[in-house]
């Protein structure tokens, strides 16, 4: 299971103790102060609730099982993302409007039709 979440008080708590309750393996980017203080149980002592907070740009923590026995979390850099080649922009859109665009008076149609059998 993928959770992205801008914070996690935005989980209900039930859904957070269910989530963080049967998790294997987590990848934290850098997260706010509220956030680095929940996520610091899983980290230490390796990693604090400071060094979550000051994570620089494209890397992560990894907190994860292997063949079933928690192994000691590490830092991982990813790679920043590619620059985009704006000679295909316009022919990607098209292509993507070709394959999965519709009228927009077909998707209203299919909304109204799903709103009445819920009413």
């Amino acid at each position: 299971m993928n959770i992205a979440h801008q914070y996690i008080t935005q989980l209900e708590e039930k859904i957070k103790n269910a989530v963080f309750g049967n998790v294997g393996s987590m990848a934290v980017f850098r997260v706010g102060t509220e956030d680095s203080t929940f996520l610091e149980s899983r980290f230490k002592p390796t990693f604090s609730a400071q060094d979550i907070i000051k994570l620089d740009n494209y890397n992560a923590y990894i907190n994860m099982l292997v063949k079933g026995q928690p192994v000691k979390p590490f830092n991982l850099k990813t790679l920043p993302p590619e620059t985009g080649n704006p000679d295909i922009v316009d022919s990607l859109k098209e292509l993507s409007y070709v394959k999965y665009g519709r009228d927009r008076e077909e998707v209203e149609a299919e909304i109204m039709g799903r709103y009445k059998t819920m009413e």
